[in-house]
């Protein structure tokens, strides 16, 4: 499994998220760790779920993330094609 990167916010080099925890269904709180030995970094993120673009075949009940446009406009032109 591919190691989770993201950019390190001091000197753009990689940086390697090396701990999560789950502070909800749709929340994450990394570690990141910049892979640059001379700046060193370590730092705390978040990792949040704001928008739905495809829902779920399984949804959850708990979770409820308000529909990107895309998925409001598939949504809107099928409700009318049921109609028709």
């Amino acid at each position: 499994m591919p190691t989770m990167q993201t950019k390190c916010p001091h000197c753009q080099s990689n940086a390697v998220i090396c701990d999560s925890r789950q502070l909800s269904d749709t929340c994450r709180q990394i570690k990141v760790r910049c892979s640059n030995l001379d700046c060193g970094f370590v730092g705390q993120a978040t990792i949040a779920f704001d928008i739905t673009l495809s829902p779920s075949a399984i949804p959850n009940p708990q979770v409820n993330l308000p529909l990107g446009l895309h998925a409001k406009r598939r949504q809107i032109i099928e409700s009318m094609q049921q109609t028709a």
